[in-house]
């Protein structure tokens, strides 16, 4: 995902960008696949900095934790970061202390690729517990075999041996 910003003489700027299906890749343990990435960006310029703040969709294929299915989860997510050129960059940082994620632009077109700052977000809107469904029945414990799909025949109930007594006084009162 590549920004033209020479193309644009006034600002703020408001720019929809769109990947093609399933060119969008990343490398990441959980993440099975990405169709589609859209970003609505909003982008104010300031001397030679450009400050972009705007919302993103990404449709991901993710691996559920309990039954260990793929499913295609819609993420959306926030992005801030700030376009300059390095050797701006460089004279500034040591004036001001922050926190924020830079982007480099480069040539003459004033271009910028924020493929990676796009990549780093959709990473950090990852859940640590992607589910499938918040009812999924996940894996048996004993068999293996994902309760989502077929039953089993296994003993799921796990009794704690120092309430066996209880257990055994209830039944005899019934």
């Amino acid at each position: 995902m590549v920004l033209y910003l020479r193309d644009y003489e006034t600002f703020p700027v408001h720019l929809c960008l769109e990947t093609e299906p399933n060119s969008f890749t990343i490398d990441y343990n959980g993440i099975s696949g990405i169709s589609e990435v859209k970003v609505d960006l909003k982008i104010q310029k300031s001397d030679e900095e450009y400050f972009c703040q705007g919302n993103a969709h990404a449709k991901v294929v993710l691996e559920c934790v309990r039954c260990l299915d793929k499913y295609e989860s819609d993420m959306n997510f926030k992005t801030d970061f700030i376009i300059c050129s390095e050797e701006y960059h460089d004279r500034l940082k040591d004036e001001a202390e922050d926190n924020e994620n830079y982007v480099f632009c480069y040539g003459n077109e004033i271009k910028a690729d924020i493929t990676d700052i796009i990549r780093e977000a959709i990473i950090i809107a990852v859940p640590m517990m992607p589910l499938c469904s918040e009812d999924c029945a996940g894996l048996c414990a004993n068999c293996g075999i994902n309760r989502n799909h077929q039953d089993c025949d296994c003993q799921t109930e796990v009794i704690d041996e120092r309430w066996r007594g209880l257990k055994d006084l209830k039944q005899k009162e019934n």
